[in-house]
């Protein structure tokens, strides 16, 4: 009886204690976000930030370039789910000169809250098609390629990526439309408590590549 006990005061002990940590992690921003802002503030011209259908970039970088050098990053990271604004980063691939392919890749910061728990991560889409600067065509374009970066979700969370699907259209005289699809959810599984899966829905992005 009295090893029963013990049992189950160290469990109880133990929950208490995740829940602590949790909160404690909840409190200040994720590795992965920092390092998203860092990349944004430092290539703001390559940056793309949308307001529903608004296009906000200026208005953005006007807001919170000052709190990003007072390293503010909670306050930026909540109006950023408060406001919904949607960031993409786009990436330009080094090419040699007078390269007849053009490339990018397109990085956009995701985050959802289920059941109070606010997670993060990042689409991350390497777009590429070649193209005749004699003719003005586009040769041949490639199929893009998809990866999902969950940076840190915690020792009770596993995160995972499915369903995908990734399309490619030509939707100019040299330009092309790519496009992917996915669902998240992730595995939530904290001591002494039976494993969860929790639903983190449905991401779907669209880019567009220029010459």
């Amino acid at each position: 009886m009295k090893k029963l006990f013990i049992s189950y005061l160290v469990a109880i002990l133990s929950i208490g204690l995740f829940a602590v940590s949790t909160v404690n992690a909840a409190s200040d921003v994720s590795q992965l976000f920092k390092e998203f802002m860092d990349e944004c503030f430092s290539d703001e011209t390559n940056v793309t930030v949308f307001k529903g259908n608004q296009d906000v970039t200026k208005e953005f970088f006007d807001r919170y370039r000052d709190m990003y050098s007072n390293n503010e990053l909670l306050i930026i990271s909540n109006d950023i789910e408060y406001y919904g604004y949607d960031i993409t980063h786009e990436i330009d691939m080094p090419v040699i000169r007078a390269s007849t392919t053009k490339s990018k890749t397109f990085k956009s910061y995701e985050t959802k809250t289920v059941k109070g728990n606010k997670k993060e991560w990042t689409t991350i889409l390497y777009c590429k098609f070649t193209y005749n600067p004699g003719t003005g065509n586009i040769t041949s374009i490639s199929n893009p390629q998809l990866n999902v970066d969950f940076g840190s979700w915690g020792s009770a969370f596993t995160p995972r990526w499915f369903n995908a699907s990734t399309g490619k259209e030509k939707v100019g005289r040299l330009s092309v439309k790519f496009t992917c699809d996915y669902d998240v959810e992730a595995t939530y599984d904290p001591p002494y408590l039976p494993a969860s899966t929790w639903n983190f829905g449905h991401c779907s992005r669209s880019y567009t590549l220029k010459v």
